[in-house]
């Protein structure tokens, strides 16, 4: 149970949510061994803590990669490039509109060119989906 709650902060801590004001409670471990050794504390509230921190990590991780995959494809895909070019209207008689789509391809390309980039944008989107779970 300390592994899980220790893997849990790591990982909040990583993604860089806060805990939860209620979370200046006792750990996990703490709060348990405690109670088995008779404490007259109530364990309900760092229980609700713990599963409402380790929830919001398996939401997270269930949705922010496909809200990253999501995001990508709103920006990037072929018909949100055509969609961007025509809008900017940067094609004409020196560029035809496929070289203005290729080069607005490589500009996005700039986001997502190293594997530490799209990480970053993967934990990003993790994040967002574990702190509007945690803020309910």
């Amino acid at each position: 149970m300390e592994r899980l709650d220790q893997a849990t902060d790591r990982t909040m801590q990583e993604l860089s949510v806060r805990r939860s004001p209620s979370s200046s409670m006792k750990k996990l471990p703490v709060a348990l061994k405690e109670y088995l050794l008779g404490s007259e504390d109530n364990l309900d509230a760092v229980l609700q803590d713990f599963s409402a921190r380790l929830g919001a990590l398996v939401t997270g991780m269930l949705v922010g990669g496909r809200n990253y995959g999501s995001e990508f494809l709103r920006r990037c895909s072929p018909e949100a490039i055509e969609e961007v070019v025509k809008t900017e209207g940067r094609h004409g008689f020196r560029r035809s509109f496929e070289v203005c789509c290729w080069d607005k391809y490589k500009d996005l390309a700039r986001g997502f060119a190293t594997a530490e980039l799209i990480e970053r944008q993967i934990k990003e989107c993790t994040a967002k989906v574990v702190k509007s779970k945690l803020s309910r």
